[in-house]
């Protein structure tokens, strides 16, 4: 076993040669008497140093100096062992590039083609809808849901809501699917209305054939047709339950892309500390998770206390790896502005079906 100083650091290394485990002690182990330490170096000049301290024994006290300092840290995140950093910088070979680009996800485009200029949405660059609207981001996830699920038959497609419950985003998706509007015989305000009233009132029988034959059924016929792919989740999931999910859906289904739609009310545990917006912790984690699972994403953050036509000011802190779309509602329009190269597009709402569609 050998224990090394840096001077300038005031860092000891301990590495124990027969288990190449390799630890850093700071100012933990000050209790060392310094002229323990300069006979000690004595040591090291003859590549030796043995230690009366054990290796096990190190790690312990440094472990219980660390547990003071970060109390709420498990031991395994106090301390890495036998971990090798030489394999975090490893430098290139064909190889590895070969087997690495075998993992890069293909991605998915988005249907909408202001969008999908500068290429597919890939696990390693998440998109992000930000901004005042809130409906409207949920609005253009839906539209890209429905896109997505047609264009990739094979693909299942996972929808975190943090917003509302399940049963009124699949109201939503058959209400984007719908054709036709009905005709206000209940004198309700919007199709979407209609849509649950009809679904309520009429028996499953007479459902079924309403679907078969009435053309103003055309959405929830539609709807059918790809229901069965689209898994829509209303846990309100922390992170690490967010994770899990859809790491379990990934072993049962071909996964195509997640979608979540409010991101701001995701529970990111402990309170921020450092003064950082919100929205950085939740795209870098987005991030991590994408890359972790190899994963498309799409998000939406409603922006909270922005100007309506800058709501770029929070963007400033959301990693570079990230997509930035900025969605500004002007009714009955919403503008798409690309952070990246501040290109505006432009959509045209059909409030009453719930439907987007690029103005050329």
């Amino acid at each position: 076993m050998k224990k090394r100083k840096n001077d300038k650091t005031n860092i000891i290394t301990v590495i124990d040669d027969k288990s190449d485990k390799t630890v850093l002690l700071n100012d933990v182990l000050d209790k060392t008497e310094d002229n323990e330490i300069i006979d000690n170096e004595k040591q090291i000049d003859s590549g030796f140093y043995k230690d009366p301290i054990s290796f096990e024994k190190t790690i312990h006290e440094t472990d219980f100096d660390l547990q003071k300092l970060f109390p709420g840290r498990t031991r395994s995140g106090h301390i890495k062992i036998n971990r090798n950093f030489l394999k975090d910088a490893e430098p290139f070979s064909l190889e590895r590039l070969n087997q690495e680009a075998k993992n890069i996800s293909e991605g998915v485009f988005t249907g909408l083609n202001s969008l999908d200029l500068l290429g597919a949405i890939t696990s390693y660059r998440p998109l992000l809808f930000y901004g005042l609207a809130k409906k409207e981001i949920i609005m253009i996830l839906l539209n890209i849901l429905i896109n997505m699920t047609k264009n990739y038959k094979n693909k299942h497609f996972l929808y975190y809501s943090y917003g509302e419950f399940r049963i009124d985003m699949e109201f939503k998706l058959i209400n984007v699917l719908s054709e036709t509007a009905f005709k206000n015989k209940h004198n309700l305000n919007t199709n979407l209305k209609e849509w649950i009233n009809e679904i309520s009132s009429v028996g499953l029988e007479n459902l079924i054939d309403m679907v078969k034959n009435k053309k103003e059924y055309s959405g929830l016929r539609n709807f059918l047709s790809i229901a069965d792919r689209i898994h829509i989740i209303d846990g309100n999931y922390n992170f690490a339950d967010l994770r899990d999910s859809i790491h379990s859906f990934s072993k049962v289904f071909d996964i195509g892309a997640v979608i979540i739609d409010n991101g701001e009310e995701i529970n990111i545990g402990q309170q921020n500390s450092e003064g950082f917006p919100k929205i950085k912790y939740i795209s870098d984690i987005i991030r991590k998770i994408s890359l972790e699972l190899n994963l498309p994403f799409f998000y939406g953050y409603g922006a909270i206390n922005e100007i309506k036509r800058d709501v770029s000011s929070n963007v400033n802190f959301i990693n570079y790896s990230t997509r930035v779309i900025k969605v500004i509602k002007e009714y009955p329009k919403i503008f798409l502005i690309d952070n990246d190269s501040d290109k505006e597009s432009t959509l045209e709402v059909n409030y009453d079906l719930f439907k987007v569609k690029e103005i050329k």
